[in-house]
């Protein structure tokens, strides 16, 4: 997995599938937050980071975007992103 997350195929994170290059950013968050590799944690993290300030985007911060170029798949904007909590939940 390391290797995905330092590859410039896929800045924006690990896709869910290796058949489609989307993500869903609130699972990435809660893998984040079972890892004990304070490195791999923080690049998860950093994934997302990097695609809530993506500036060639004028909408909301997606459920579902593309690894490559950061399209938004159909899913806007959701409760499930409460998700992205979850590392809060450890303190």
């Amino acid at each position: 997995m390391i290797n995905i997350l330092i590859s410039n195929d896929h800045p924006l994170g690990i896709p869910i599938s290796s058949y489609i290059p989307e993500k869903k950013s609130m699972w990435s968050m809660f893998a984040a937050a079972t890892f004990n590799d304070n490195k791999t944690r923080d690049d998860l993290i950093k994934t997302i980071f990097a695609r809530a300030t993506f500036n060639q985007s004028n909408e909301n911060f997606p459920l579902t975007y593309n690894t490559n170029d950061s399209v938004q798949s159909s899913e806007g904007a959701s409760p499930q992103q409460g998700g992205m909590f979850a590392l809060l939940a450890l303190e």
